[in-house]
């Protein structure tokens, strides 16, 4: 449990920066949301099996009326963890809309896909214009 928090947040701590270069390139944006996805199964399992192991532990404190002891669950702890879970699910999700749905700069500069308005040049045309004959494997140009 403790081993797949820690994995959870370290990959959360390393992706913060990294998902700012997937703009530049969807290959890079599928890599990095797989690693959000591994990011969000730790956090998400560790958090599964932190709830059913504490829940367990105070049943099987409580069930004893020998002993006279009472376990109570912090709320709080419960709260913490399962608003992590929840956010790097989200932000799995984010990354994964931006791999298959968001153009990237290069596709808006080789005039495959249109994408914000802000990249288009003063007159309406792409920042930098698209070729007329179209290239085939390996930059070979069709004829």
């Amino acid at each position: 449990m403790f081993g797949l928090f820690l994995a959870g947040a370290c990959l959360s701590f390393v992706m913060i920066p990294v998902v700012l270069i997937t703009v530049y390139t969807r290959w890079l944006g599928l890599l990095v949301t797989i690693l959000t996805f591994l990011a969000a199964l730790f956090t998400t399992v560790a958090t599964v099996i932190a709830t059913v192991l504490f829940i367990i532990m105070q049943n099987a404190i409580t069930s004893v009326d020998q002993l006279n002891i009472e376990g109570h669950i912090g709320t709080q702890m419960f709260a913490f963890m399962w608003i992590a879970a929840a956010s790097s699910i989200l932000a799995w999700l984010i990354t994964l809309g931006q791999c298959c749905c968001c153009a990237s700069r290069r596709d808006v500069k080789r005039g495959k896909k249109t994408g914000s308005k802000k990249a288009w040049g003063p007159e309406g045309a792409p920042v930098s214009e698209k070729s007329e004959k179209k290239k085939g494997w390996f930059g070979k140009r069709k004829n």
